[in-house]
Formats: structure tokens, C-alpha cells, sequence
């Protein structure tokens, strides 16, 4: 058990590396334990971290360490373990195995950045802006992933000069752009939006345009969710 860090995962790979032992689990929740297990509390220092990416970067280099950052931003439950199991058969192996797909370790941890990259793709088409009564564009989404900083360029370059917000409001995390600065926010309690009256103009119009457009014989519903998932239909129009 570990302060769910991510120098609390390299502080991990030290103990387990140390103590000559490799968990079945790493987590930072409360878990239900059988008779014969034994749970360990991994104290999180920085001079461990230090230590394990020195090696880990000495072997894979600085984008592998880099990847591994990216893979932090995942929702998935076994994140921690796949990272852990990564750097781990690196340093066991004292050489790369970021190319090697042989490797179940590098399987499954470029599986899950692919999945990460996905979905930034997907929504970056998917979000929708709506205009808020102080001239700001905001946006909500609930990504699989913590993905906001990472869209945030993105959408600043398109948008320019123009005060925008993106929300995810699984995390209830914020990230903002206004007079050309960018700032990411952790809120501390729920958000309350009030839209321009125009908006609900907009979103007839858009559903009045969808309606006539479709040809109702030819709606392949299968098809349609596989490129836009229902997971994100609530935060559309």
C-alpha cells in the first residue's frame, strides 16, 4: 500500500527491488485481505524516486520516462501494478524493452497508453462549447482518463485570444484560458454555470439541422457508437 503517487510507485519498485519481493497488488485504497495475505505500507521519499529513475532512464531513456508519466493520467484500476510491473522488468532486465511486445509488461503498459492517446483524440472532436453569460466558452466532459492538461494546448491553439473553459467534472478539475494564461484548478466543491440565452438557440438549431439531414432507412446505430461511444453522448447536444 502506497500514497498513490507516482514517486510513490518508484518508492515501491525500491522496496520490492530491496526486500527481494514482488507484490500481487499495489494500491492505495482500502483492500480486503485473505488470512494468509500480508499488507505493507510503503513509506514515499524522494531519494528512492531519484534512485529508480535514475536506473530506469539509464536503461530505457528519458522518453520511456516520459510514457510513464503519460500512463499515470490513466482511470484504469490496474494502473498502478502495469507501471510498476514496467519499470520493474526494466531494471530487472538492465536494458529497454519499450520495442519488445513479447515482454506482457510492455504489452500491456503501451496498450494502456494507446488508450490514453484514443481517447484524447476522441475528444478533442467530441467537446462541445457553450457560451456562458460572462463571455467565456465552457465546456464539460467526463473522460475515462485525466486528460484536461493535456487538451488544453490543443484547444488554446484554436480558440487564440478567445476565454475558454474545459471541465472535467468526474475529477471536478478545471482548466482555463484567459487573456492568453492558461491555468489548471483542483475545485473544492461543485461548479455552477449560468449559459448565455442564446445557447438553447443554438442547440435547436443543431438538433433541427440533425433531423432533416438524417436518412432514417440508412441510421446504422452500431456503426454510429463505434465512433462516438455512448459514454460521451451526455455531454453532447
Amino acid at each position: 500500500k502506497f500514497d498513490g503517487t507516482l514517486n510513490g510507485i518508484f518508492s515501491c519498485i525500491f522496496d520490492s527491488f530491496m526486500s527481494h519481493e514482488i507484490p500481487d497488488l499495489i494500491t492505495n485504497d482500502g483492500i480486503q485481505t485473505g488470512l494468509i495475505d500480508t499488507i505493507r505500507d510503503v513509506e514515499s521519499t524522494d531519494d528512492k524516486a531519484r534512485r529508480v529513475i535514475r536506473a530506469f532512464v539509464k536503461y530505457a531513456g528519458e522518453g520511456a520516462l516520459l510514457d510513464v508519466k503519460y500512463a499515470f493520467r490513466s482511470g484504469e484500476k490496474n494502473r498502478n501494478y502495469v507501471i510498476f510491473s514496467f519499470i520493474r522488468k526494466t531494471l530487472e532486465r538492465r536494458m529497454s524493452i519499450t520495442t519488445d511486445f513479447s515482454c506482457p509488461e510492455t504489452l500491456d503498459f503501451y496498450d494502456m497508453v494507446k488508450r490514453i492517446g484514443t481517447e484524447i483524440h476522441r475528444i478533442k472532436g467530441f467537446l462541445r462549447f457553450s457560451l456562458a453569460d460572462n463571455g467565456v466558452y465552457y465546456a464539460h466532459f467526463s473522460p475515462d482518463n485525466d486528460i484536461t492538461e493535456l487538451l488544453i494546448s490543443h484547444f488554446f491553439a484554436r480558440f487564440g485570444t478567445q476565454p475558454f473553459a474545459i471541465h472535467d467534472v468526474k475529477r471536478n478539475i478545471l482548466a482555463m484560458c484567459y487573456n492568453g494564461e492558461r491555468k489548471i484548478i483542483k475545485l473544492t466543491t461543485p461548479l455552477r454555470v449560468f449559459l448565455n440565452s442564446c445557447e438553447e438557440e443554438f442547440i435547436n438549431l443543431w438538433q433541427t439541422y440533425y433531423r432533416k439531414t438524417t436518412i432514417k432507412e440508412r441510421i446504422k446505430e452500431k456503426n454510429m457508437l463505434s465512433y462516438m461511444p455512448a459514454r460521451y453522448h451526455e455531454h453532447l447536444s
